[in-house]
């Protein structure tokens, strides 16, 4: 997900003090890691990269996961404030830049 300029600092914090929260509770939740571009690199063969998602978060979930991904977790649920916030600007910001 990329923040519209301006919110990075929101998203980060709602990542950190709502989501990771609301993840850790799914069956099976190991950890996440989150993960942000530093730089691409220009090649020869490719000398303007295409812009990148700028962050990367990967969740691990043990074995007894299995049987629940995708079918006891509902995306988006429970709605927050503050999720509802984000998606708005979030969606606002790629409509705008494709």
């Amino acid at each position: 997900m990329e923040a519209k300029d301006g919110y990075a600092d929101d998203l980060d914090a709602w990542y950190k003090e709502e989501h990771l929260e609301q993840m850790s509770r799914e069956p099976g939740y190991q950890r996440a890691r989150r993960y942000r571009l530093v730089f691409q690199v220009k090649t020869k063969d490719n000398p303007t990269p295409t812009e990148a998602t700028s962050g990367l978060t990967l969740y691990d979930f043990d074995e007894s996961a299995k049987e629940h991904l995708g079918m006891d977790v509902k995306p988006l649920d429970p709605m927050t404030d503050w999720k509802q916030g984000f998606i708005t600007v979030w969606v606002y910001s790629n409509r705008q830049n494709h």
